[in-house]
């Protein structure tokens, strides 16, 4: 990544929250209000200068396309597993419903920085090891503990053992 330069004017954006999601983003060049779903980072429509964008988003979160009010498709987008997308977007809400900054070129997850390129967060975990030994990763690593899990709950239906009978035994 390539640093900006310092003759490039810089435009400060004043973001307000409702509780964890954005409300209202004003840019200086404009304000931008946000219609939220009832969970986070769940945006439902952005209004800029009376034009409405209405937000497709992915299994993820991930917005896929923005669409106007008369249910056309504006602008669309897909995206690898660690967030790269293949097209601009008009919304700063990009890869799992997060803030993009396009100064930077990094998400912002509320307590740390993500960066697509690398596939990780540039800055520790802010809780520390009781998110996971690796301060950097994205999750903890539940889908292994789940998998194991499983495999050993396999392991007893078919001993014949009940839940409170497998403990030691497998």
């Amino acid at each position: 990544m390539r640093a900006p330069s310092l003759q490039q004017p810089r435009e400060n954006t004043k973001i307000t929250y409702d509780s964890l999601d954005v409300m209202d983003d004003d840019a200086g060049s404009g304000l931008t209000t946000c219609q939220n779903g009832f969970k986070i980072d769940s945006k439902l429509k952005e209004v800029t200068d009376r034009q409405a964008k209405y937000f497709l988003q992915d299994h993820l979160g991930s917005t896929i396309g923005l669409s106007d009010s008369n249910q056309n498709l504006t602008s669309s987008a897909s995206y690898d597993s660690f967030g790269n997308s293949t097209n601009s977007l008009s919304t700063r809400y990009q890869y799992t419903g997060r803030e993009y900054d396009n100064f930077f070129g990094l998400y912002y997850y509320r307590a740390r920085w993500y960066d697509q390129n690398l596939g990780r967060f540039i800055s520790e975990d802010p809780i520390g090891f009781r998110g996971g030994i690796n301060l950097f990763g994205y999750e903890k690593m539940i889908r292994l503990f789940i998998r194991i899990r499983s495999v050993m709950m396999r392991r007893a239906l078919r001993l014949g053992l009940l839940p409170d009978q497998w403990r030691g035994r497998l």
